[in-house]
């Protein structure tokens, strides 16, 4: 290994936890010589019925179809004979999602369909790899609760490959992982300490929650990894473990606090949305892979959990302007799960535009997880609305999910109408500061940057954009009749560039590179 990869490492490995560290070595040994044992003993499920007395659809996307085809990431799969759980073909993600079973909860899906499902499963369990990993394991077990409480299923050899899960989660808690993952772990053990009234699984259940929530859920009420997609995930999760706790009577005193985490999280969802609906796409964020916002603001008002008047988006590092016919979003923020940012872009000062409820300037999203090239390119500083110069990232981010040195953002300004902020690169010390001022139907992105070699803004579009030259430094966007002029601009380029709209799935779209230098007054008329 060359010096340089030595210093990569290093520079990663300095904003873990210890205990992130200690656990990596630990289970990596203890894994060599140790492996749960499956108990031949008494496990009844007590059981429950998930939001029957709700009128609104359980979130599922329909996953799996006749015969044993299965459809995630937007990558469809037909096994012939057996279903092979352990299938890489698609990548590690695909193989993730076959384990997790959340199509069991397709509206669709009989009693019939899922048990022989859950059956197949069972008998590959002497072969199963990635699906006896932490977290697969935690969304299945929450998924194999809600089917069977669903369907009243006693099944003596189901609930032992459940009790065996949770036994393995217990002890294989994803302390060298934490963030989400260890919030999953913590929702997993809270529905198998109900049903198997475990007081081992409920006492760590409570303890991985409490702190973790507390930690990781910011005072604005954004979860701290800075996804609006992993943050509808969670708070989803957040509001079945109320469901389970109140509707059960049970582990009362977990309520209030519980509550008070969803009604931030929930006002924070709200607040960062457009107003269309859709949530911006930033960081690892993809469209239908979590619950919609509309979805869950239903969810939280039929257990009285409503938005907290007055909690403005402040610590999660973003400001949403709205006009009375924009909307745009401002990135002025640092990363705030500094020990795990793996699913953080380089995208400081990135402005995001919604014109009439249609996306105008997007984030270009995320179509894999797999660690190669196009990874590295999503989430590179030129894939965002933002300016690029040296040809280094703002924040090193490598190996897929990994994050060396970041650079470092500071506010300026801060009112209704404009914001400022400022981002020191890590590399070159020098200093970006952008300047967003909205005022009426004009939108004024001023740039100025110390370094004095070429620097980059690039702007990407959504595909129903299309750029129209007007002269040297001035665009339409049809068909909305919006002219971007950049001034300071010394040359100005409309490229191509892919944009993601899920996962595995890229359409030909349009951006605008602009080359200046020191200075760029980029003016949006509406």
């Amino acid at each position: 290994m060359d010096i340089s990869k030595i210093t990569l490492f290093l520079h990663t490995l300095r904003f873990l936890k210890p205990i992130q560290v200690y656990y990596r070595f630990f289970y990596l040994i203890r894994k060599l010589f140790y492996r749960v044992p499956r108990k031949e003993e008494k496990s009844d499920i007590n059981y429950i019925s998930f939001h029957e007395r709700y009128d609104f659809p359980i979130y599922s996307a329909k996953t799996y179809f006749e015969p044993d085809t299965f459809n995630f990431l937007n990558q469809k799969k037909t096994f012939s004979g057996a279903i092979d759980w352990n299938y890489l073909g698609y990548g590690k993600l695909w193989c993730y999602n076959l384990n997790y079973f959340e199509f069991l909860e397709q509206k669709d899906m009989s009693k019939e369909f899922g048990l022989n499902l859950i059956l197949s499963y069972i008998k590959s369990e002497p072969d199963l790899k990635d699906g006896l990993e932490p977290y697969p394991i935690s969304l299945r077990i929450i998924n194999w609760f809600k089917f069977l409480t669903k369907h009243q299923v006693a099944n003596k050899e189901i609930h032992q490959s459940l009790k065996w899960y949770s036994d393995i989660l217990y002890v294989n808690i994803e302390y060298h992982i934490l963030g989400n993952h260890i919030l999953e772990n913590g929702f997993a053990l809270l529905f198998s300490a109900h049903f198997f009234r475990d007081p081992r699984y409920l006492k760590k259940a409570k303890n991985i929650l409490q702190s973790e929530l507390n930690e990781q859920i910011l005072s604005d009420g954004a979860h701290f990894e800075q996804s609006p997609m992993y943050h509808q995930i969670i708070l989803y999760r957040l509001l079945d473990a109320i469901y389970l706790i109140e509707e059960c009577k049970w582990v009362g005193e977990m309520s209030t606090t519980l509550r008070g985490h969803a009604a931030k999280m929930l006002t924070w969802l709200m607040n960062i949305g457009f107003s269309n609906g859709q949530i911006p796409l930033v960081n690892d964020s993809a469209s239908g892979i979590a619950p919609e916002t509309s979805l869950l603001v239903e969810y939280a008002r039929q257990l009285n959990i409503f938005p907290i008047a007055n909690l403005t988006l402040g610590e999660s590092g973003y400001r949403m302007i709205r006009l009375d016919h924009a909307e745009v979003l401002f990135d002025v923020g640092n990363i705030t799960a500094t020990y795990q940012a793996g699913h953080h872009h380089s995208d400081a000062l990135q402005v995001l535009l919604n014109w009439n409820n249609q996306p105008i300037l997007v984030d270009t999203g995320v179509s894999t997880y797999e660690k190669n090239e196009r990874r590295q390119l999503e989430r590179s500083t030129s894939s965002h609305n933002t300016v690029h110069f040296s040809n280094e990232n703002f924040d090193n981010v490598w190996g897929g999910f990994r994050t060396a040195q970041r650079s470092k953002v500071q506010l300026v300004e801060d009112s209704n109408n404009i914001v400022s902020a400022s981002v020191c690169h890590y590399i070159t010390k020098e200093t970006f500061v952008r300047k967003l001022t909205c005022v009426n139907d004009l939108i004024i992105i001023e740039d100025q940057v110390s370094y004095n070699g070429p620097v980059m803004a690039f702007f990407h579009f959504h595909p129903d954009c299309k750029l129209k030259l007007v002269n040297d430094h001035s665009f339409y966007v049809l068909p909305y009749d919006i002219c971007f002029t950049f001034v300071g601009a010394q040359a100005s380029f409309i490229e191509p560039y892919n944009l993601a709209t899920g996962y595995n799935q890229l359409i030909p779209s349009q951006r605008i590179k602009i080359v200046f230098k020191n200075r760029l007054s980029t003016r949006i008329a509406i």
